[in-house]
């Protein structure tokens, strides 16, 4: 996502795919959740663009879009948005609340904050827009401990 929110241009997936070291198969089948998410658009034969500007994408709803489904039963019991609190108790409302907060970072982490610079003023043109970007945020959160 932070390789299409940099692009000033549509990328295809055999583009990302190479950029990500993935196999063709494994982008497209991520872009289609991405797509039926309403996160990212496709032309066909042109390629994917963001749908939404990358300032009001959060990463969770990228994290939401990739694993939607795809926990194994035991793991859906600690997301939040699919058990109710009451009923976690014990450890497994120490690993409930930490998928919370984590949730709650996530949603104040926006694409754009993890642009490098340069994307966010000339929308990653040039030979690098591909290259592994310094990352910055504007989450008051990002950094501590580090």
């Amino acid at each position: 996502m932070v390789r299409l929110a940099a692009a000033d241009r549509q990328v295809t997936a055999g583009e990302l795919a190479a950029q990500l070291a993935r196999s063709l198969s494994y982008t497209e089948a991520l872009l289609a959740r991405l797509r039926n998410c309403t996160l990212v658009k496709t032309v066909r034969g042109h390629g994917y663009r963001l749908a939404r500007p990358a300032a009001l994408i959060s990463a969770a709803d990228v994290f939401e879009a990739v694993y939607r489904g795809r926990a194994t039963p035991a793991a859906r019991r600690y997301l939040p948005y699919l058990r109710p609190r009451d009923a976690v108790i014990g450890v497994d409302l120490l690993q409930y609340s930490l998928m919370t907060y984590t949730m709650i970072f996530l949603r104040g982490v926006r694409l754009a904050d993890l642009l490098p610079d340069s994307a966010i003023t000339d929308a990653g043109t040039g030979p690098n827009s591909f290259a592994e970007p310094p990352y910055r945020s504007s989450n008051p959160l990002h950094g501590v401990g580090a």
